[in-house]
């Protein structure tokens, strides 16, 4: 008799979870995956410096001399001829050195350019100035020569990439050159090119 009841009750159990599984809403188990993200970032560098620049020198940066008279070296000398002579008494001096550094202008630490951007697959930025025409002219026969060399704020290339934002931008500055000992001509004298360059590396 036990047997039975407990055969009973263990198909009456049985019975009970199946409607409960009838009676319950079904459920999905869940399921995920991993979307793997990238991101494809173009080469870009920005470079900032001049169109072009003029340097306007007025007479102190060509001589020593005290020039008056727009143009005229006036040491005072004042001169005698004696009766019957053709010498003037006393003669005019010898020629002192009256050039400025030798003949040679020097604008120093000169702001040429800033750059930042993105580097390339080593993060960096190589930039440089150099001067690709050397000579300026005024007609054939008035030049003027120039040189640059980076000053020593400018960081050494290539430099770590300083991103896209232009907050911390690498400058480059340089001290400019020229040698004047070749001018025979007052006016404006052309021609001169220095090339500025910045490339991601």
């Amino acid at each position: 008799m036990k047997r039975i009841i407990s055969l009973a009750a263990l198909i009456l159990g049985a019975s009970v979870s199946v409607n409960g599984l009838l009676s319950t809403a079904a459920h999905a188990a869940p399921v995920e995956s991993d979307v793997q993200i990238s991101v494809e970032v173009p080469p870009v560098v920005f470079l900032q410096t001049y169109d072009s620049i003029t340097f306007n020198l007025d007479v102190a940066d060509l001589t020593t001399a005290t020039v008056t008279n727009g143009g005229v070296l006036d040491d005072a000398t004042v001169g005698t001829v004696a009766a019957g002579s053709t010498t003037v008494t006393p003669a005019l001096p010898p020629v002192a050195s009256t050039v400025v550094n030798g003949g040679n202008k020097v604008y120093s630490n000169v702001l040429l350019y800033r750059t930042w951007g993105l580097g390339g697959a080593a993060g960096n930025i190589s930039h440089d100035a150099v001067v690709d025409t050397a000579t300026l002219a005024l007609g054939t026969s008035s030049t003027i020569g120039l040189s640059l060399t980076k000053s020593a704020g400018t960081p050494p290339s290539p430099t770590a990439a300083p991103g896209i934002s232009g907050t911390t931008p690498i400058e480059g500055s340089v001290d400019f050159t020229f040698d004047l000992n070749a001018v025979r001509a007052s006016g404006l004298h052309t021609g001169g090119v220095v090339t500025v360059s910045a490339e991601g590396v």
